[in-house]
């Protein structure tokens, strides 16, 4: 028994994908995503790099202009996909605050870090200039940077790269967003100083009321923050579940794989998937129906004709985009 994702998902939403596809010249990257993220709701995405996780996010948001996109993303009961750029730019940075994994490029190299969080208060908040750097100060203070009243008058040269990802979070905070996306905040961050912006993320999302989008191919990072996850593979959504039930029972085969062959969560579960053959299966070519069919141990005849939906029992908000994985989670729910 298949049912449609969206009879699924419950809560208020903050953002919404609908069918999102996105192509370069004619080759798809992304296919018919289906995403909800609710109100003050931490979710990950997650899957290997090229599977289109950033891809679809900024393309929702109007930042790939040469690509083309259909389908529908809304922000609360607002459909912006294909909006105004004026409209836009109302959004970006005020509605929905992105963070990138590379803080040091992301942050303008000749001003200074506090003028560019100046900078964003004034423009989307509308304050003066003394307003915008005493609430500069505070949310330094509250992203944990030391000697905040110095450190504004810095570059971004000047700071490490923990310190320049907390700029980053200040700056996205700074529009007091609806959602903030992080995408891959920790990729270029030691451990030590990945687990302190991992906490640092939850406790602000926690205070600010806002939600998080967190895109990641660590799965160790998702497990730390967020309670509900996407897998992407090959620009599909192929499973969504709440994080304890994927990562103790994962449906899709590739989701077994992805868990199997991570080195970084010790409590991984295998599945019947040794480590080294995990790893070797995710490698492969790819083709018209379900893009892991060619490596998958429990294809069936019909995954090669068509790529399946995501599906679930009418029980169940676990859902997966394989034929098999769907069966069994119907068995369950009639048990």
């Amino acid at each position: 028994m298949l049912v449609d994702a969206s009879n699924c998902a419950g809560g208020e939403e903050a953002m919404r994908f609908e069918g999102l596809s996105v192509s370069f010249g004619g080759a798809a990257v992304v296919h018919d995503v289906d995403l909800t993220i609710g109100r003050g709701e931490a979710v990950g995405i997650i899957g290997e790099s090229g599977s289109g996780k950033s891809v679809a996010f900024l393309a929702a948001l109007g930042l790939l202009p040469s690509a083309r996109v259909s389908g529908s993303v809304r922000l609360a009961m607002t459909e912006i996909l294909h909006a105004p750029r004026t409209m836009l730019e109302t959004i970006r940075g005020r509605r929905v605050a992105m963070i990138f994994q590379n803080p040091t490029g992301a942050l303008n190299p000749i001003q200074r870090v506090g003028t560019q969080v100046v900078e964003v208060l004034r423009l989307h908040l509308g304050m003066t200039e003394k307003a915008a750097r005493a609430e500069a100060k505070r949310l330094f203070d509250q992203v944990r940077i030391s000697d905040a009243a110095r450190k504004l008058e810095s570059y971004p040269h000047e700071l490490s790269g923990g310190q320049n990802q907390r700029v980053t979070i200040a700056m996205a905070l700074a529009g007091r967003p609806d959602i903030i996306v992080a995408d891959e905040p920790t990729t270029a961050l030691d451990a030590i100083v990945q687990a302190q912006i991992l906490d640092l993320l939850a406790e602000v999302r926690r205070d600010a009321g806002c939600a998080l989008a967190l895109i990641s191919h660590d799965l160790a990072v998702v497990a730390r923050v967020c309670r509900r996850v996407y897998v992407m593979h090959a620009g599909r959504v192929v499973e969504t579940a709440a994080v304890a039930d994927l990562f103790s029972a994962p449906r899709h085969p590739y989701s077994r794989a992805l868990l199997a062959a991570s080195s970084s969560l010790d409590a991984a579960p295998r599945h019947g998937a040794e480590r080294a053959d995990a790893a070797a299966a995710i490698d492969g070519v790819a083709h018209g129906g379900c893009a892991f069919e060619p490596r998958c141990g429990d294809r069936l005849a019909e995954c090669r004709d068509r790529a399946p939906p995501l599906g679930c029992s009418s029980r169940s908000s676990h859902l997966v985009a394989c034929y098999r994985g769907v069966s069994e989670l119907v068995s369950e729910a009639a048990e």
